[in-house]
């Protein structure tokens, strides 16, 4: 709770699970954080494993990471990285895979 109370502090968690692909989007290129050229982009949807009612996961790839091509059905193990952020009084939370690999 501590950081709803601050204005436009992010705080980051970490996260290394074993998931299930549902779903990968295909790659598209953004501006880089420089500004300087592009990067590769992509989200994938994971689920947590257990069962078809486990936990899903909407989780944006960038660079090298997101030219990997996933199946449905791939188990894959995910270093995760949580970031919650405030923008104009509301707050976000964003999903980032830090390293990805089929199993």
């Amino acid at each position: 709770m501590r950081a709803i109370h601050r204005q436009a502090e992010a705080e980051i968690y970490n996260m290394e699970k074993f998931f299930k692909v549902v779903a990968q989007t295909p790659c598209v290129q953004v501006p880089n954080k420089e500004g300087t050229g592009q990067t590769a982009k992509c989200t994938i949807v994971l689920q947590a494993l257990g069962g078809k009612w486990e936990d899903c996961l909407a989780v944006t790839l960038f660079g090298n990471t997101a030219l990997c091509k996933f199946h449905p059905g791939d188990t894959v193990l995910a270093k995760l990285r949580f970031q919650a952020h405030e923008h104009n009084g509301a707050w976000y939370q964003d999903v980032f895979a830090k390293e990805i690999m089929a199993l």
